[in-house]
């Protein structure tokens, strides 16, 4: 069988990325029938390559044909995730299983497609297929099938950084082995969920389910042993306590199963305990670096996480003894590695050791240069982990509308015609979740503003209706424009959160918050998205053309931009934010009116008064002006009107009490003076 090799680095973190050792190898052992444990690489795929050969002149043999063609596909994958032959032979093992009802072998199919993208640096893409394969196991009931679909499913959504759902799917995988008596498969869960609570600083949890999985892994002579032992020594490890760690480790380095790669990792832990017992023990923990770096340079080994943690900490040592041109040598080394090879997580811990190095040897000016670099690598890569999230939810979204589309059409000529409208419902509420949880990923960027999406999206829709558009078409808006800022995922909080205003840079940062949203959104078939995409790019566009990002004039800006346009100003002066106070609803219903006909359309605006003031006869309006506008408590009892101010000779005034409701108060009135001539 392959080897588990998920551990935790001696920094804290999970590494998900270590292909032929690590999660891989749980999945290859739940695709794979055949015991491949005493075979190299090149031997493995050359005997299923044959084995696949030879089962394609037996038709009688299609279930095993299936399997070797997904164990093939999974085996080429660790070569070269790219290979177009890995994808064909996915797609031909999921077309066959699927002809000849093999629900088995469809799922470990889905589970390979899904797995390829993860190793093509693109783990999004592969949510879909790993999500299908967990409904497809639900389908044919049968337990076994889900606990590995979930597994799988478990190390995508942790790839893409969604740690929460992967730890939701790995415990729901446990309590399904745990039914059917899966020990081995008990222990491997085990082992992942330790590493989640680990993560979390959580060690009694993450103590108790290593211990379950090292007390399996002794009993059925485990390969995996070595590592789980690995795991429970960084418990103790981050805890302080090093004599117990090091017994783990060292029991783990006399078991004979560990392979170079592993003893690896053991030897760099071992170090990490010896550094960290301070500079009496520092010629201990060297020798062990260096001992575990000399494993990564001979061989085969291909571990750059692990060889650049080794390294992370042998530098660490070198600064604690004052060695800092040592230190600094290692690091920019490293970093120089990174930088070539694109590895943006590596180069942004090693900018941020040298920035610390520099720190410690008083280098100031040149700390404060790495200090910068590091924050900045920081936010780019927390951007990009959130536009991965979101871009998870909007493929996943994609997917189930060309599914939701291919039912339909195999309903249409199956089914009653019935069937076909109640799984179209169905679908339609996904969808309307779907596009939900894209807004709730937004919202959480500015917690601040509060619900302002949800209210931007309710009053965008009722200026809708006013202005005359379909049921349709507004509760398209109404949804669609809850994704008006979609693109300030994209925009670091120390920007998007600034109190005060912001610089020049500043500002055009902000400004790309329109592009980067309608980005986020494009090329859909959808409507909805189309809607969505549309408002994203031109809510800050300009009816007099000095907008942005396109400077679109006129009736050139799209109608649904210039309703968003309306709402979203009504409610950002109503609303708190970092930057201003909250003024007033009458103030707000004042400026709106005022920049009629240059921000605003103003037959927009006119549709956003009928809504906000539903007395007002608009027929009557041929120029309105707020003369003066005032909050007051509602009497007790219905008031008369106040007297109208006075007014030029030749006018004649109109005078509304109209009840408006805010965030925070059950109502107010706002009187609003209008006159035409």
């Amino acid at each position: 069988m392959f080897l588990i090799a998920l551990y935790i680095k001696p920094s804290g973190k999970c590494n998900f990325r270590l292909i032929e050792t690590t999660i891989l190898g749980v999945i290859l052992r739940t695709t794979l029938f055949i015991d491949a444990s005493l075979m190299t690489h090149p031997d493995l795929i050359q005997h299923l390559e044959a084995q696949v050969s030879q089962l394609r002149h037996q038709p009688y043999r299609s279930i095993e044909l299936v399997d070797a063609i997904n164990a093939l596909a999974m085996a080429q994958v660790e070569t070269c995730a790219h290979k177009p032959e890995v994808k064909q032979l996915l797609l031909e093992s999921f077309e066959l299983a699927q002809h000849i009802q093999y629900n088995e072998g469809q799922v470990r199919s889905l589970i390979g497609q899904s797995w390829q993208f993860v190793l093509q640096g693109e783990p999004e893409r592969g949510m879909p297929s790993a999500t299908q394969a967990i409904e497809l196991a639900q389908t044919c009931a049968d337990a076994r099938l889900e606990a590995i679909a979930r597994y799988a499913t478990s190390l995508v959504q942790a790839e893409i950084g969604s740690m929460a759902l992967s730890l939701e799917n790995q415990l729901t995988a446990l309590t399904l082995v745990q039914e059917i008596g899966d020990v081995s498969r008990e222990a491997d869960y085990r082992t992942a969920i330790g590493l989640h609570y680990l993560r979390s600083n959580q060690y009694a949890h993450a103590s108790e389910h290593f211990t379950e999985s090292i007390r399996v892994y002794r009993v059925i002579e485990s390969k995996n042993l070595p590592i789980a032992l690995n795991n429970l020594a960084m418990v103790h490890l981050y805890q302080g306590d090093y004599k117990t760690a090091r017994g783990y480790i060292d029991d783990a380095l006399l078991l004979g199963s560990a392979e170079s790669r592993i003893r690896s990792i053991l030897l760099h832990t071992l170090g990490e305990v010896y550094l960290r017992m301070g500079n009496d023990y520092a010629p201990q923990a060297q020798d062990y670096f260096q001992q575990a770096l000399a494993l990564q340079n001979n061989g085969d080994i291909d571990d750059q996480p692990t060889r650049a943690d080794i390294l992370l900490s042998w530098a660490k040592l070198l600064t604690n003894q004052g060695q800092y041109d040592g230190a600094l040598k290692l690091l920019l080394d490293l970093a120089d590695n990174a930088r070539e090879h694109q590895r943006k997580p590596i180069l942004a811990q090693t900018i941020g050791e040298i920035y610390r190095t520099y720190k410690q040897a008083g280098q100031y000016s040149e700390a404060l240069l790495y200090c910068e670099q590091y924050y900045e690598l920081r936010t780019e890569l927390e951007s990009a982990s959130a536009e991965r999230q979101v871009r998870t939810l909007y493929i996943m979204h994609e997917t189930r509308e060309a599914r939701r589309a291919a039912e339909i059409m195999r309903l249409k000529t199956v089914v009653l015609e019935r069937m076909v409208l109640e799984r179209t419902r169905d679908l339609e509420r996904t969808q309307m979740e779907m596009l939900q949880r894209l807004a709730m990923a937004v919202e959480t960027r500015d917690a601040i503003t509060g619900d302002h999406v949800v209210r931007v999206g309710d009053l965008a829709a009722k200026i809708a209706t006013q202005y005359g558009m379909s049921d349709e078409l507004v509760g398209r808006i109404q949804l669609a424009a809850r994704l008006h800022d979609l693109g300030k995922i994209g925009i670091p909080d120390n920007i998007l959160m600034k109190e005060g205003r912001l610089d020049a840079d500043e500002y055009h940062l902000m400004k790309s918050h329109t592009v980067k949203g309608a980005s986020i959104l494009a090329n859909s078939p959808m409507p909805l998205f189309q809607a969505a995409e549309e408002i994203a790019l031109t809510h800050h566009e300009r009816w007099d053309g000095q907008g942005y990002p396109h400077r679109l004039k006129g009736e050139n800006i799209p109608i649904t931009g210039r309703i968003v346009a309306v709402a979203d100003a009504f409610d950002a002066m109503t609303s708190l934010r970092p930057y201003k106070s909250v003024i007033s609803v009458a103030e707000a219903i004042a400026e709106i009116m005022r920049c009629s006909g240059t921000q605003f359309d103003p037959a927009v605006v006119q549709a956003f008064i009928r809504v906000i003031t539903p007395e007002l006869d608009m027929n009557a309006l041929d120029y309105v002006v707020t003369h003066k506008s005032h909050l007051a408590l509602p009497a007790e009892k219905p008031s008369e009107k106040a007297p109208v101010p006075a007014l030029p000779t030749n006018t004649t005034a109109y005078y509304w009490s109209v009840p408006l409701r805010t965030v925070d108060e059950p109502s107010y009135t706002a009187s609003v003076s209008a006159y035409y001539k």
